[in-house]
């Protein structure tokens, strides 16, 4: 596809809303911003500047054309000041989402960067923040990560997170590295399928596994952890608490009643449940095999509005006479003839029944 397609195309971009977060929003404010970007790809596309932007083969005409769009065409009529960086923000998105899935195949996208240096690229810039990287974004350092994780695991890619950043000073701790390499390998397929359901596989430390639904799975972890380690945890899940006595009336549909007044924070798709269990599983040392794994199940056949559905026994059987002034004149008829046994109605050449000759 080209490379404006790849913003109208929401299997790419329902990632996005995480570049946002990382690069210093809150969840609040990532998702109204993510809401007035799609508002102006909408009106890009209304007043036919979207065929213009298709048409464009290489990120430095892409770059041109919005330059013109919202700093002549559009300007002082921009509502959202931050919407044309986030524009120029997913330019880079879509190197790192192409990185992270190999079924992505965008045309016309710069070639790769090499590794950050001594200074941060274009990919660390946006996320690092009191010398702490919030995102791996580099699509360089994403596929060398995968490569190393198939030969060394987990452990191998974070001795290359510190090789690859160990001159960019920055001060984190092995378990934020670690969050970020998980981040990283985690690739999120588009559902072309919508009976493909989503769940989660713990394997657990005797070694047997079970494979559960996201809200199941969430509750599981969270309940071998236990309330007393959790409730005093700077571990967030969708930018609340895991554990909470109180929580926002918007989100009431979402948090449910654990065990001594605590509620428990089910917000979030399968995969961001996913994502979540990986830290605490991280951090809590608990030793458990955290998979998310696809399995299809059949939609079930919706019943039909009129009638039932015949089965074996209703076919061979002969349909009860309906009753009421609904009833149709043969029914009414075969009726007569069963309760008064007056045979004398006009029967055709063939054996039928003929109602309506005089």
């Amino acid at each position: 596809m080209r490379i404006f397609e790849a913003y109208y195309d929401i299997s790419i971009r329902r990632g996005f809303k995480s570049c946002l977060i990382a690069s210093g929003l809150t969840l609040g404010l990532a998702d109204k911003a993510y809401s007035h970007f799609s508002t102006y790809l909408s009106r890009v596309k209304s007043v036919g500047y979207d065929r213009l932007l298709i048409g464009c083969k290489t990120e430095m005409e892409v770059s041109d054309k919005l330059h013109e769009i919202f700093d002549v065409k559009w300007k002082n009529h921009i509502q959202y000041n931050e919407t044309p960086a986030h524009f120029y923000l997913y330019l880079d998105y879509l190197h790192m989402a192409m990185a992270k899935n190999p079924l992505i195949e965008i045309e016309g996208l710069d070639p790769d960067p090499e590794f950050p240096g001594e200074t941060p690229t274009r990919f660390e810039s946006p996320y690092i923040h009191e010398k702490k990287l919030k995102l791996i974004a580099n699509p360089e350092v994403i596929r060398r990560l995968k490569k190393t994780y198939r030969n060394s695991g987990i452990e191998g890619c974070l001795e290359e997170c510190k090789d690859i950043y160990g001159r960019l000073n920055l001060k984190m701790s092995d378990r934020a590295w670690k969050a970020l390499v998980e981040e990283s390998l985690v690739t999120s397929k588009p559902r072309n399928d919508k009976a493909i359901v989503r769940y989660i596989k713990i394997t657990f430390p005797g070694g047997e596994s079970e494979v559960f639904q996201g809200n199941a799975a969430f509750e599981k972890v969270v309940g071998i952890i236990g309330v007393g380690p959790l409730r005093n945890s700077a571990v967030r899940h969708r930018g609340q608490k895991i554990l909470t006595t109180t929580f926002p009336q918007k989100y009431k549909l979402y948090f449910k009643s654990f065990c001594d007044g605590y509620f428990i924070n089910l917000l979030g798709s399968p995969l961001e449940k996913y994502k979540t269990l990986l830290v605490l599983n991280s951090i809590f040392r608990l030793g458990l095999g955290i998979e998310l794994v696809n399995e299809c199940q059949s939609q079930p056949k919706t019943a039909r509005k009129r009638g039932r559905p015949r089965s074996a026994h209703t076919e061979s059987a002969s349909p009860a006479p309906r009753r009421g002034r609904g009833r149709p004149r043969k029914e009414a008829a075969i009726t007569k003839v069963q309760e008064t046994g007056d045979s004398s109605l006009n029967y055709g050449f063939d054996g039928t029944l003929n109602l309506f000759d005089e």
